[in-house]
């Protein structure tokens, strides 16, 4: 890389090209900075590289010249650079275009930091210590209970506590193990979870691709086979392009032969003939008469009923013409009805004999043709192949084979259309002096070429497409864009046929494009129109929407992927991987973070998969990723309403709490009037982190007398009985009046 610069303001220069309307993206500071660093010329060639990045036309360019002048200093062609190590185009548009890529990083750790943090504090939640319940208390009055009328437990959290009163070692109230223990399982914890699925979550985002691929609405279910064309041919007016066809020598031969002067009825005295006759006859007079000959008048009728066949004789008409051959032509209809060029003035067959009565005719629809055409052209015949091998093996030459397949590129099939795609195609594959006339009657011996509809049926069109090249058809689709662009000057906005236009001047855009987006970017707006309405528009142009959205990518289209230009693509998929490259801009990073998302909960599955034999494993044990722990399960407890119960409850009704071993606590009123037995249900037990040394469970009635189990162990039922000591325990009163609502359910005997 040379170390000298040109002496250009380019911060100034860019400014000043931005506002005067320039649209300048991040590729191209991107580009206009690899220009400058390898380019090695004078200050006045450096804007012949430069402009083509911006320019779209000839206005842009003289536009892009004037400006780059005024910042560029006349007399000096090189200089170093007074801070090489500061990048010319680290400008204050870089700068915001590097602090766009920044809050985009920043959005996205939000996004991962959100996720984390949610789950950390449900988990948190989940296992914290209440801390106003972490001794052995005696609840005091004033405490809270929070109720729950959907379910007959209720949670309680105390505000307020003192300590239990010391009692003696004597007999006392027991809670005893009475249903099956709760075996441990194996999970996956929580914090793994939380981090695989957080950042295969994030890397999932940040790679909008790899979401599945909306299938096109516009492409519904067809049966190919039972297609037949579009509607009707699009009423565009195009310019006159028979120029482009190649004159062949054998047509200057053809309109010397039907020159040659022929015999008429009248006859003349030839004196010199007369004179010799005479004298050899010894004086006796002996006249001597020849027939008068004269050039011959040619009255070519067409039918017009075939447009394409009609355009090609009259061109032919208008060729032997010029060689000086007296033709006239007229085209004719069913009626019997006669129309001179450009006319409108209907003639009769007989107005016609009486207008060019010394005229001889050719008919090429009726094969009146005289032997000079007739043995260097063979008219009339048509020939029917519609499956692709036929047509191949029936023209016989794989340019015009292409030249064939490339028409199908245009809904319809127009003399104008035929001739500038035939130029270009021809041209792209360096056989342009193959665009005449012979070759233009051999393409036109295809029936279905001169449909009444005016367009080839999709049934033939659709193979067509899938058998052109990629090189013919972006030249053929770059031709049907300067056809399209002539009538810019005659069609308006506000009728069917610019519509018409203008759908397909967005669809060859499209395909172009999505062939090379930086090469031609100048069909990005149109191609943008397009892709707005793939999805929500039902096809006009039926066989090339089919053909775009290509499934599976059975046959080749000139679309390539926008990350990876080298893989072939369909319309879909490179609709939503050019959105998603306004995410990721880098594609080589968007498939790395592809990559993270399916390894991140592909990890992720593995681990619920195959918990049981990763959890007592040393690497298990080292990273925590499945721990062994209790499921959230329910308890039962079952009190019997003795002589000694009914003694400490100074009302009818009895409270019973139940604290788990982190502290949670969950509670009942009960109504003893008339029960023998109290079955208190508690749903939703936590039991998760416990250890095997913690005492389990306790039960606390009417928040004063708390009972321990000395089971280590969970279990699905408990039995409590009141006796003892705690027999002269006097409870609180519990009513309902200074007690939360009661779930009716709650209460179970």
């Amino acid at each position: 890389m040379s170390t000298d610069r040109p002496n250009i303001a380019f911060d100034a220069l860019l400014t000043a090209l931005q506002n005067e309307g320039f649209s300048l993206s991040p590729g191209d500071y991107i580009e206009f900075a690899a220009v400058f660093d390898k380019f090695t010329g004078s200050r006045d060639e450096l804007k012949f590289y430069l402009a083509p990045i911006l320019c779209r036309n000839r206005e842009d360019q003289q536009k892009f010249y004037e400006i780059y002048d005024l910042y560029a200093t006349p007399s000096e062609k090189w200089r170093p650079d007074p801070q090489p190590n500061v990048h010319p185009f680290l400008t204050q548009r870089s700068i915001n275009w590097s602090m766009r890529r920044a809050l985009r990083l920043y959005y996205a750790c939000l996004f991962m930091a959100t996720i984390f943090v949610t789950i950390q504090r449900i988990h948190w939640r989940h296992h914290k210590k209440d801390p106003s319940a972490v001794t052995t208390p005696i609840p005091d009055t004033a405490f809270t209970v929070h109720s729950d009328a959907a379910t007959p437990s209720q949670k309680m959290v105390v505000r307020s506590l003192k300590p239990i009163h010391e009692r003696s070692p004597e007999e006392k109230s027991i809670l005893t193990p009475a249903g099956p223990e709760v075996e441990m399982e194996n999970r996956v914890h929580s914090t793994a979870f939380a981090w695989l699925f957080m950042f295969g979550t994030a890397s999932l985002f940040l790679s909008v691709s790899f979401f599945p691929l909306r299938r096109s609405r516009s492409t519904p279910h067809v049966d190919i086979d039972k297609l037949r064309g579009d509607s009707g041919p699009l009423d565009i007016p195009f310019r006159p392009k028979d120029h482009l066809i190649n004159d062949l020598p054998i047509i200057t031969k053809i309109a010397r032969d039907l020159a040659q002067p022929i015999p008429t009825d009248h006859y003349r005295l030839e004196i010199n003939a007369t004179i010799r006759e005479s004298i050899n006859t010894g004086g006796l007079l002996t006249p001597v008469y020849s027939n008068i000959q004269r050039r011959p008048e040619w009255l070519v009728l067409i039918d017009k009923s075939t447009p394409l066949k009609a355009n090609l004789y009259r061109h032919l008409c208008q060729t032997i013409a010029r060689y000086g051959l007296p033709v006239d032509y007229y085209y004719h209809d069913g009626d019997d009805n006669y129309f001179a060029e450009g006319s409108k003035l209907a003639l009769n067959g007989y107005q016609l004999r009486q207008r060019h009565s010394d005229a001889r005719t050719i008919d090429f629809d009726n094969f009146e043709i005289p032997d000079p055409l007739a043995t260097a052209f063979h008219f009339g015949y048509t020939v029917p192949f519609a499956a692709i091998p036929d047509i191949r093996k029936f023209l016989g030459d794989e340019d015009l084979f292409q030249w064939l397949c490339a028409i199908a590129t245009y809904p319809t099939v127009r003399w104008e259309t035929v001739l500038a795609i035939g130029a270009a195609v021809l041209k792209a594959r360096n056989v342009s002096h193959k665009l005449n006339f012979i070759s233009l009657l051999r393409l036109f011996r295809l029936e279905w070429l001169h449909s009444p509809s005016g367009s080839i049926p999709d049934h033939i069109r659709l193979p067509l497409l899938k058998a052109l090249g990629v090189a013919e058809e972006l030249a053929a689709r770059q031709a049907i864009l300067s056809l399209l662009r002539e009538s810019d000057d005659i069609l308006t906005a506000g009728n069917i046929t610019f519509e018409e236009k203008m759908q397909q001047v967005y669809t060859q855009s499209f395909i172009l494009f999505a062939h090379d987006t930086r090469r031609n970017r100048s069909f990005e707006a149109d191609a943008r129109k397009f892709m707005s309405v793939w999805d929500r528009s039902r096809a006009t142009d039926l066989a090339t929407y089919l053909y775009l959205s290509n499934p599976e990518r059975q046959w080749d289209t000139p679309i390539r992927s926008a990350e990876d230009p080298a893989r072939a693509a369909n319309a879909d998929r490179f609709i939503n991987e050019l959105l998603a490259l306004k995410v990721v801009a880098n594609p080589r990073i968007r498939a790395m973070f592809r990559g993270l998302a399916v390894t991140f909960f592909f990890l992720l599955l593995l681990l619920f998969l195959f918990k049981d034999s990763i959890q007592p494993t040393a690497f298990n044990g080292s990273l925590g990723l499945v721990d062994r722990d209790y499921p959230t399960g329910d308890i039962t407890v079952n009190i019997p309403v003795t002589e000694c119960l009914k003694k400490i409850v100074p009302g009818h009704y009895l409270r019973v709490t139940l604290r788990n071993y982190d502290n949670n606590l969950y509670s009942q009123l009960f109504d003893l009037d008339g029960k023998d037995t109290l079955k208190a249900g508690f749903t939703g037990i936590t039991m998760a982190g416990k250890d095997t040394g913690i005492t389990a469970i306790r039960v606390i009635l009417n928040k004063t007398l708390t009972v321990d189990c000395p089971e280590k162990r969970y279990f699905n039922s408990y039995s409590l009985v009141v006796r003892g000591e705690d027999c002269d325990t006097h409870l609180p009163n519990v009513t309902p009046a200074n007690e939360p609502p009661i779930n009716p359910n709650a209460i179970r005997q």
